[in-house]
């Protein structure tokens, strides 16, 4: 067991755990936590290339990402962080760093990908895309199982890296579980297929649940997801309608953190 690793791995859980619990209850979460787990690798990348004597890379990789995961948090000048992460990586290829230095210095390349995941739509939650773009600092390069401590990386173990495991396997949690939890609300399965069902307003309001319906110009219309819950809400009981379509907000900081807890009991798939 690695005893550095393994205390970082134990405080990014615990801190997932507290978000998670946010997530549950609110959907709503700090950046707090997020910049605990980022600061916590930083520190972790420097002590262990102090330990192995693995140079300056890593550690102002590592130190850079924290800086562009700052930035990007901002939308400050995305196009210039995006350039900085990439010599990193280029800097590590030229001087023949091992397979862990070369793993650190993609961090910043990963933290710029979930940010521009994040602007594509395909992690629509802010609190999802701060927290895989700190996984990606806090665990940069692949790990064996039972907190075993890094391990050098297959071919692939490159392209995919810890958080990009984290992403998939969250994403197969999130289908199935999700999955499982409409065709629940929705009595079965039924055509057409997708993630809306219908609940009474009442309980519209005091759910997690975007409101797909809206009263326009004397009809209830279906809408895009409104921030104004509670505002559809008195418009359609004015109207007199008695339930609404809904979708469900689904707290996919839980399947991160169940992921994370995962992988570390049974280490990165794709490692040598």
């Amino acid at each position: 067991m690695d005893v550095l690793f393994t205390s970082a791995a134990a405080v990014s859980v615990m801190l997932l755990a507290y978000a998670s619990v946010c997530d549950l209850r609110c959907r709503e979460i700090s950046d707090t936590p997020w910049r605990f787990i980022s600061s916590v690798g930083v520190l972790a990348v420097g002590l262990t290339a102090l330990r192995d004597g693995a140079g300056v890379l890593p550690v102002t990789a590592s130190v850079s990402a924290l800086f562009i995961f700052g930035c990007l948090t901002v939308d400050k000048h995305p196009l210039i962080m995006a350039a900085i992460s990439v010599l990193f990586p280029l800097s590590a290829y030229l001087t023949g760093a091992d397979a862990w230095a070369m793993q650190v210095s993609l961090s910043p390349v990963f933290v710029v990908l979930f940010y521009v995941l994040y602007l594509s739509g395909a992690v629509t939650g802010g609190a999802d895309a701060k927290c895989l773009m700190s996984l990606s600092i806090m665990f940069p390069a692949s790990f064996g199982p039972l907190f075993s401590g890094h391990a050098d990386p297959g071919i692939t173990g490159f392209l995919f890296p810890p958080p990009v495991q984290v992403l998939f396997m969250s994403c197969l949690i999130t289908v199935v579980a999700g999955g499982a939890w409409i065709l629940y609300k929705r009595g079965g399965l039924a055509l057409p297929l997708s993630s809306d069902y219908r609940i009474p307003i009442e309980e519209a309001r005091r759910s997690h649940v975007w409101v797909m319906e809206d009263v326009s110009e004397g009809r209830i219309v279906r809408t895009d997801r409104s921030e104004d819950r509670d505002g559809v809400c008195d418009r359609l009981e004015a109207y007199g309608a008695e339930d609404v379509l809904v979708s469900p907000m689904f707290p996919f900081i839980v399947p991160i953190t169940v992921s994370v807890a995962v992988l570390l009991l049974t280490g990165c798939p794709f490692i040598s």
